[in-house]
């Protein structure tokens, strides 16, 4: 009889998660119910307004103020299922690697120090250019969304784009507007998340000879190099670990991993809610 994740958890050293789209949010229904939202989307269809820059910005500033006010219902709802997960394993050495880009579980009760998240943030601006702009071309976005949601607010019915489009950051040498650090867009920066995928690794290498529980939850063949093939390729190499792979529709292991690997056919956030 093979042990559920939670005890082969409990059983070993080191546990590494891996959390993929099946733990992601929907930023507009999580936003659905905010009033300046509302008012936005009425507007939105009576101006008939189709500004792609202008519509992200504030769809996103909309969600960062309600992922930082903590009553958003389900963003609660995603930060509690992150906390039951933690308490499964917070004695344990762990790291956990993300291709969630929504920043919920930089809110949950995880160490910051041990998360990586290598498909970028909402929350995260850089160069749409190719400007060096005397850096690494990322910033930190909360300010610039924190200040269009006030002007949002303030605005109420009488929503003005150009003043919004005043209010998104530029490059200082081409003037070229400030994108969102999220993978799929043209002009990725992967610096963005370079300091704590190095972080990662250099920790993954003292894990080798460790009894290991590798943790995937629902991730999908989007990105398959951050987290499905490598955690494969971890099960293959370390003998002491355990490859436990819970999703509703991609549930499949190879064959080569054989009885280190164990597969769950349900949705992931719903089994860590169920038995964690």
């Amino acid at each position: 009889m093979c042990l559920t994740p939670i005890q082969a958890i409990h059983d070993a050293n080191v546990v590494i998660i891996g959390v993929g789209s099946e733990f992601g949010i929907n930023i507009e229904a999580a936003v659905s119910q905010n009033s300046v939202y509302k008012t936005y989307i009425r507007w939105r269809k009576d101006k008939g307004f189709n500004h792609k820059e202008i519509n992200e910005y504030i769809i996103n500033s909309i969600y960062s103020h309600e992922l930082s006010s903590g009553t958003n219902e389900l963003i609660l709802k995603h930060t509690d299922t992150y906390n039951k997960l933690f308490r499964g394993i917070k004695d344990k050495e762990y790291f956990v690697v993300t291709t969630c880009t929504d920043h919920i579980i930089y809110y949950s009760q995880f160490d910051k120090e041990r998360i990586t998240a290598p498909c970028g943030s909402v929350l995260r601006l850089q160069l749409s250019c190719v400007c060096d702009n005397g850096g690494n071309g990322i910033s930190e976005g909360e300010e610039v969304l924190k200040n269009i949601y006030e002007k949002l607010e303030s605005m109420g019915e009488n929503i003005d784009p150009d003043v919004l489009s005043e209010m998104i950051p530029k490059c200082s040498e081409c003037k070229a507007p400030l994108i969102f650090n999220i993978h799929g867009k043209n002009h990725y920066n992967e610096r963005g998340y370079a300091e704590e995928w190095k972080r990662y690794t250099d920790w993954l290498q003292k894990t080798l000879n460790k009894n290991l529980v590798l943790l995937e939850l629902g991730v999908d063949f989007n990105v398959p190099t951050v987290i499905r093939w490598p955690f494969e390729k971890i099960a293959l190499i370390n003998y002491k670990a355990a490859l436990y792979r819970i999703n509703a529709k991609l549930p499949q292991l190879p064959e080569e991993i054989g009885s280190k690997g164990f597969s769950i056919n349900e949705n992931s956030f719903e089994y860590i809610n169920n038995n964690f």
